[in-house]
């Protein structure tokens, strides 16, 4: 809850203000330090953070996710959003996918919420979006296998093919491993192999 102080003492509202508590989403606020997020950034892993409570972690010496415990190949800090539309809602997505609540609202609406997903994850204007969607992807059908988001997610179409253009176009060995793990619950079938993907480009499939 977020309160405002107005003419009470003692951390309570005056009754002319009570009922008046925000209640803040909790993917809103830092893993950390439990507070709404000032200055959101993400790390390799896709986990947001509060920019200044990650840093103190870096800072001390850690080398993994606080979130995930995962090793940290790069301690590159990005900040959220952009200036592409696209790549903007998959950053919001990402953050939210962090926390319990925004997870169940996402998979709530996993059969138009995940395809949507997956159609954008290389045609989102930047590596920092398609690494968000495969983010927001592994937390939901691979993390916690939501039964929803995996079947959504298997029944995306274009989605192997994605995921393996993404393993091939110098993205991060976090996302790498993310999309690796997630190809196992796509389709394997010539037809979503070669759909869902419109570009003249000649790519080689690693297998």
């Amino acid at each position: 809850m977020v309160r405002k102080e107005m003419g009470g003492g003692g951390g309570r509202l005056a009754a002319e203000y009570q009922g008046l508590e925000v209640k803040v989403p909790t993917f809103f606020r830092c893993p950390i330090s439990l507070d709404v997020m000032r200055s959101p950034v993400s790390l390799c892993t896709g986990v947001t953070y509060d920019r200044a409570s990650i840093q103190r972690w870096l800072d001390s010496g850690n080398t993994t996710c606080p979130a995930t415990m995962l090793p940290l190949p790069s301690t590159d800090l990005r900040g959220v959003g952009g200036s592409h539309s696209h790549a903007q809602a998959l950053r919001v997505l990402e953050a939210a996918v962090g926390s319990a609540e925004g997870r169940a609202a996402v998979c709530e609406v996993a059969e138009a919420a995940i395809p949507a997903v997956v159609s954008r994850m290389m045609r989102c204007g930047g590596m920092g979006g398609a690494e968000a969607a495969v983010s927001v992807l592994w937390a939901v059908c691979h993390r916690y296998r939501d039964r929803r988001a995996v079947e959504a997610a298997a029944a995306s179409k274009g989605g192997l093919t994605k995921l393996l253009l993404l393993m091939q176009s110098g993205c991060s060995p976090a996302a790498r491993q993310m999309a690796s793990e997630l190809l196992k619950m796509f389709k394997v079938n010539a037809k979503s192999c070669l759909a869902g993907y419109d570009s003249k480009t000649t790519h080689i499939m690693p297998f």
